[in-house]
């Protein structure tokens, strides 16, 4: 016969594990859930980062559309890009752009005059055994004695 001394025991007892049991819970989804907001600020700042850099690649004078003293924003002149193209596949040339553009790959497609899909990859340095690569895109024009639509994609190795 159990006694009413071991019955409020054991009650303890099952109460005790229960609480154990609702905060061993709480605490998984309160470390998945911000597990997951980390995740989201890294994606947000390689995000806002791939942007600055396409931004900046932009703006480069090697790349950028200049008619006279006229700069255009947001255009690259296919012509010096597919100058750029060929320094940049240089050692010399990755050494000069690695400081500023790092590990990434910069790919910049277009339409040509016969409405075909053409691309010339600007920049490629690849960072061996990288844990993530983020990309990126962003529209522009593409100048050859007329302007056609154009985007640029970025890849940046982590």
């Amino acid at each position: 016969m159990v006694k009413k001394g071991q019955l409020k025991l054991m009650e303890n007892v099952f109460v005790v594990f229960l609480l154990i049991f609702i905060g061993a819970i709480v605490l998984i989804v309160y470390s998945v859930n911000n597990i997951n907001e980390q995740k989201q600020e890294l994606e947000l700042k390689y995000s806002i980062e791939s942007l600055n850099l396409l931004k900046l690649f932009s703006t480069f004078p090697e790349v950028e559309c200049s008619i006279g003293d006229e700069i255009k924003e947001n255009c690259i002149d296919l012509y010096k890009a597919k100058i750029f193209s060929e320094k940049t596949k240089t050692l010399e040339g990755k050494k000069l752009y690695f400081p500023i553009l790092g590990y990434s790959n910069i790919t910049l497609y277009y339409l040509d005059e016969n409405m075909k899909e053409k691309n010339i990859t600007l920049y490629d340095f690849e960072k061996k055994n990288y844990n993530t690569k983020i990309s990126y895109q962003m529209p522009l024009l593409a100048y050859n004695n007329t302007y056609t639509f154009g985007y640029v994609e970025v890849y940046i190795y982590r």
